[in-house]
């Protein structure tokens, strides 16, 4: 909101024929301008991520003991009836996201994009990683679900790419 008033002296300045940028005042209030757009840039990132693309439908059931909840049935087609929903969201999340490219050229587009795509991912990694859903997922190993080798298989391949994505952004 506050950007465009610190930077009209500057442009003023250009505008009347003075050398920009020429004194001291004027040098740091271009780099406090520079600054302030990368800390927007840096919200607006934290922002896409928090908000994400998809919410997990999360059962509402409470496990104690893993063992007790895998010998109840009801429990256990609660959280298969969340898993084979988990699955092809993940699956479709990860082929939009490997069929995307960026949406212009130059290092600024890239960068939006690895941002974009690490913001996708990280939901769904944050998701799955809490400890509510690693313990479904412990239930689920102890019952033997047929359903989660094709989870595990999406889910890695979902940790791999955000890793993938993690990377790209710390290095741009």
């Amino acid at each position: 909101v506050y950007l465009p008033l610190f930077a009209a002296p500057a442009d003023d300045a250009a505008v009347s024929g003075g050398p920009a940028g020429t004194t001291r005042a004027e040098g740091s209030l271009s780099e406090f301008v520079s600054n302030a757009q990368k800390f927007g840039s840096h919200v607006s990132h934290a922002i896409q991520q928090v908000n994400g693309d998809l919410r997990l439908n999360i059962p509402d059931v409470e496990i104690t003991d893993v063992e007790a909840a895998a010998s109840d049935s009801a429990t256990v087609a609660a959280l298969e009836s969340a898993l084979e929903e988990w699955t092809p969201a993940l699956a479709d999340v990860l082929e939009a996201q490997l069929s995307r490219q960026p949406s212009g050229k130059g290092p600024l587009a890239e960068v939006e994009f690895w941002r974009a795509r690490q913001a996708t991912l990280s939901t769904l990694c944050e998701q799955l990683g809490s400890p509510s859903n690693k313990r479904i997922l412990e239930v689920l190993a102890h019952f033997e679900s047929q359903l989660l080798p094709s989870f595990r298989f999406h889910y890695a391949e979902l940790e791999k790419r955000y890793f993938e994505a993690k990377d790209n952004v710390n290095f741009l």
